[in-house]
């Protein structure tokens, strides 16, 4: 790999997203990133026995470990899959409880890098007294998973929701982290503890003629990125299918120039057309990114 005279590349570690859109169970996502010929790998943990199939529970762990060790992945990231609750003290105070437990399970799994979903808020509905709980919600996880030797963050992203009779299409409704001032409200108000999961392709559909995203005023925030990327689908303005790295317009190597971070680089599987063809296809679009943009370079294993 070439070098920069004067100046050492920076460090991207490249791994395997987890895969939203498969449903797959999570023993099956681990199998798939493996043979794709991934070593970093995240997944998402959830607090409830009833819910999707494709998060690890709790009781999973010995399971989960085995599986892990055997395929040689490493377990670095997870998605806390809890909705928050904005509404009032109590409900709030119960949420932060099985968020601190779901982030202690998942930092027992071996998760480095924990990414906490948004409020399914939009920045016009928030209110003052949800402000306070977020801004306090934020600073409590934040706090309890440094003690673990962790790191949170949280996505610029909205909230996918599948659209009935339409595999891999999804309509995004947004949330405050996705809107200009929201994003400046939350960074001011927590610039001491805050880090970001950058995630462009779900920026995309609530910004589709953007090219950077505020790249270059939010990095100093960026602690990590999510690769996707969306296509705009012909049903309605707000209907968008999940591509492949390189399928559409977004470019990821100016994006990624002006982050100026050191760390976890996800790429997320998609559906459409195969799964196993789109991943290996995104998989190569990392691969001329290293080549063509000198300012990084990418760690797989």
């Amino acid at each position: 790999m070439s070098q920069i005279t004067g100046t050492a590349p920076r460090k991207i570690y490249l791994g395997c997203g987890y895969d939203l859109e498969s449903g797959l169970p999570w023993n099956e996502q681990m199998k798939n990133a493996s043979s794709w010929g991934f070593t970093y790998w995240e997944f998402a943990m959830g607090s409830s026995v009833k819910e999707k199939a494709s998060w690890v529970q709790p009781e999973d762990a010995e399971d989960f470990k085995q599986l892990r060790d055997e395929l040689k992945l490493k377990s670095v990231g997870a998605r806390i899959q809890q909705d928050w609750d904005l509404a009032s003290d109590e409900g709030h105070a119960y949420c932060m409880e099985t968020m601190k437990s779901i982030a202690s399970a998942a930092m027992d799994l071996g998760a480095k890098r924990l990414v906490a979903r948004p409020p399914a808020v939009d920045f016009k509905s928030m209110t003052d007294p949800m402000w306070e709980r977020f801004f306090q919600g934020m600073r409590e996880l934040s706090d309890f998973v440094e003690a673990g030797k962790a790191r949170l963050q949280i996505p610029t992203a909205g909230t996918p929701v599948p659209v009935p009779g339409e595999p891999g299409i999804w309509n995004y409704e947004p949330t405050f982290m996705v809107h200009p001032d929201g994003l400046e409200k939350t960074i001011h108000a927590l610039e001491d503890c805050l880090w970001l999961e950058y995630s462009p392709g779900e920026l995309k559909p609530f910004w589709p003629k953007e090219k950077m995203f505020w790249s270059q005023l939010i990095h100093p925030w960026v602690d990590g990125c999510r690769m996707s990327d969306r296509k705009w689908v012909n049903l309605d303005h707000r209907h968008w299918r999940t591509v492949a790295l390189g399928d559409d317009f977004l470019e990821y190597g100016p994006i990624l120039r002006s982050l100026k971070f050191s760390g976890m680089c996800w790429i997320a599987p998609c559906s459409y057309p195969d799964p196993e063809e789109a991943i290996f296809r995104s998989i190569e679009y990392s691969k001329n990114l290293e080549e063509n943009f000198l300012e990084f370079y990418f760690v797989e294993k």
